[in-house]
């Protein structure tokens, strides 16, 4: 992003608030206005990211575990680093498991624990291996840091202990897949698409109070720096050209209108009610021949 914005290339899309006026009008009053500051906010004081809207704090990616495990043996789920080898050792003491914590993606998706670390590791963060130290006026090789250094020397003591799963870097997700399901495993990174589908197959294996829920990332020894949960989830940018374009005014009524209307969050996420879905003592409900996440699972059609 840094680099589209110092070429230019992008529209800033706080220029044109004013032609955004449902948009902007949950954006306050949902208290977008911090979150952007801290995290899209340009040195040129503009924003040039067109954030989703959620009214509550949302977390996408970042650890799930098995909450109904935890909460049956009245564990405290860790919120820093040194708390996670004794937290995963309770979980593998209670269940008698082989391991406890695995990964899809052959060990790649835990790349936003990078930062709080003071490095980068994972499969969509680590670029070319390669970062520059403000601090030093240096390009350090990632790999090479004492910070990722000591990255590994944590997770190898958790493989050592039987703690965490090597065959994560070798199976397949659907085989990951099957260990989280079937009681094999019961920490992973993830996102909460994959919690939702977890939920669903392992309610049917394991039994009705089966549950992995998303926690914050725990505090790595650089600090609370990792993701957190967030109001804005994903964010859309326009390319610069379109500013010169005849219908950029109605391109913005349209953005407006999907992003800051009920009308517009009706219709993505529900569809047209007798056709998608219906309504219950108030309450929206899938059609019932169509599955909806959790809710009708298994149907032949799938909302989506």
């Amino acid at each position: 992003m840094p680099q589209f914005v110092a070429g230019n290339t992008l529209v800033a899309i706080s220029d044109y608030t004013a032609k955004l006026p449902n948009y902007m009008s949950k954006f306050k009053a949902w208290g977008m206005d911090e979150e952007v500051k801290q995290t899209s906010t340009y040195p040129d004081g503009k924003w040039y990211e067109l954030r989703s809207l959620n009214e509550v704090p949302w977390l996408q990616y970042g650890f799930a575990v098995r909450s109904d495990i935890v909460k049956a043996n009245n564990l405290v789920v860790p919120t820093d680093y040194t708390q996670m080898k004794a937290f995963l050792q309770a979980i593998k003491a209670k269940t008698g498991t082989a391991t406890v914590w695995t990964d899809k993606w052959n060990g790649k998706a835990n790349n936003f624990w990078g930062p709080t670390w003071g490095c980068q590791f994972g499969a969509w963060s680590s670029g070319d291996w390669t970062y520059f130290d403000a601090a030093s006026s240096k390009w350090i090789f990632n790999g090479s840091s004492k910070e990722y250094r000591e990255y590994l020397r944590f997770m190898s003591d958790l493989v050592k202990s039987g703690l965490y799963d090597p065959q994560t870097f070798t199976i397949s997700g659907d085989q990951v897949v099957a260990k989280l399901t079937t009681g094999q495993a019961f920490f992973s990174a993830a996102n909460y698409n994959e919690v939702v589908e977890w939920n669903e197959f392992g309610a049917k294996t394991v039994g009705a109070n089966f549950k992995f829920e998303m926690i914050i990332p725990p505090s790595g020894p650089k600090g609370d720096i990792g993701v957190r949960a967030a109001k804005g989830e994903y964010q859309i940018i326009i390319p610069k050209t379109s500013e010169k374009k005849a219908n950029f005014d109605t391109l913005l009524k349209f953005i407006d209108w999907c992003y800051g209307t009920e009308e517009a969050s009706l219709l993505f996420y529900w569809g047209v009610e007798g056709v998608t879905y219906k309504v219950v003592n108030n309450a929206k409900q899938p059609m019932d021949d169509i599955s909806y996440l959790w809710m009708n699972t298994g149907k032949a059609k799938d909302i989506r």
